[in-house]
């Protein structure tokens, strides 16, 4: 039996506008319709 491993590694940032956190709404997945930090993901090698 073979087990497979995935690893994320995600990038987030905080950023205000006029005192006010910057947020996105998130439209897809298991958090949809909730909010979070801007971010991404790296580029591979």
């Amino acid at each position: 039996m073979t087990h497979k491993t995935h690893r994320a590694f995600g990038c987030y940032g905080i950023a205000t506008i006029d005192q006010h956190l910057i947020v996105i709404r998130k439209n897809g997945g298991p958090y949809i319709h909730r909010f979070d930090l801007p971010g991404g993901s790296l580029d591979g090698p």
